[in-house]
């Protein structure tokens, strides 16, 4: 590219920027969304989401109407390209004003003084995968659970961290859940804290899955990984052990032995059962190790 190009390039995108907010501070301006419509606007989120459907507000949205919906995890920006094209998502918009970024309209249901929800399906990546629960976007007071030794809890997870996720009470600080973005293999990659603590089980708790469509199968995957630094800076550190049951049933171990990069399983899934994730380590120096677990409708020949 030329250096007169490169200038050209650049007013335009100047002069994008300054439409854009010529185009806000021009924009009549919206009237706040009562309370009792933002109470039933969470009520219908509740409602329609399903394990592993994103949920996403409009940047419209003041503070106050925002904080109405309480622990929804619900974000005012567009959730990337492979997020959409693989996760069902809920969009609580404003009518006058829709956000835009989706490519297409989605099936709207009006909720009263200018908001409505908009339902997304995936767009599809050509896999025949649906992601229908990611465990770092669905962590809850109720997922992790200290047992010392397995089988004996002895702390369960539900006090709320200052930094986000949940602390477990008389327990080491670094015992806890909470999303995380770290290093791994080169990247930052987001995942569940889950550093395993000597003679316990660090134990995760996922809810039964609901049934798939007629024609797939539940798949889930876990992956285990341990930073880049606990890998370099501890030569001789143990490897951590994720082991996988379902309603009592054993389905399958991971194991991240000290070496960069992920460890991974999958795992068809049965009709019925919670799923429990053992995390366990002979000794626990520096395990700063993390899960990236989601369930996922296949198609059945997939499976």
């Amino acid at each position: 590219m030329t250096r007169g190009a490169a200038v050209s390039l650049a007013w335009a995108l100047v002069a994008a920027v300054a439409m854009g907010d010529l185009w806000v501070s021009l924009r009549p301006p919206l009237e706040p969304v009562p309370a009792p419509v933002m109470q039933a606007a969470k009520e219908a989120l509740e409602s329609a989401r399903s394990p592993g459907t994103l949920i996403v507000h409009s940047p419209l949205l003041g503070v106050a109407e925002v904080a109405a919906l309480g622990d929804l995890a619900a974000r005012p920006d567009l959730p990337p390209p492979a997020a959409r094209a693989r996760r069902r998502v809920l969009l609580l918009d404003r009518a006058e004003v829709s956000m835009g970024g989706f490519g297409r309209k989605g099936e709207v249901s009006p909720l009263g003084s200018g908001l409505v929800l908009r339902r997304f399906e995936p767009s599809g990546d050509g896999s025949g995968q649906v992601v229908v629960y990611d465990l770092t976007d669905a962590l809850t007071p109720n997922t992790l659970t200290i047992e010392r030794p397995a089988g004996k809890p002895v702390s369960r997870c539900r006090a709320a961290r200052a930094e986000g996720g949940f602390a477990c009470p008389g327990q080491a600080e670094w015992l806890h859940t909470a999303p995380r973005q770290l290093r791994i293999d080169g990247a930052d990659q987001r995942c569940s804290w889950a550093h395993p603590s000597t003679g316990a089980a660090v134990v995760f708790t996922i809810p039964p899955p609901p049934p798939p469509p007629e024609g797939y199968v539940l798949q889930l995957r876990v992956r285990s990984a341990l930073t880049d630094d606990a890998v370099r800076l501890t030569g001789d550190g143990s490897s951590v052990k994720t082991r996988v049951l379902q309603g009592g049933r054993r389905l399958g171990q991971v194991v991240r032995s000290n070496a960069v990069g992920w460890a991974e399983g999958k795992y068809l899934l049965g009709a019925e059962g919670s799923i429990r994730l053992e995390v366990t380590s002979v000794r626990d120096g520096r395990r700063h190790h993390c899960l990236d677990v989601q369930i996922l409708e296949i198609q059945e020949e997939q499976g």
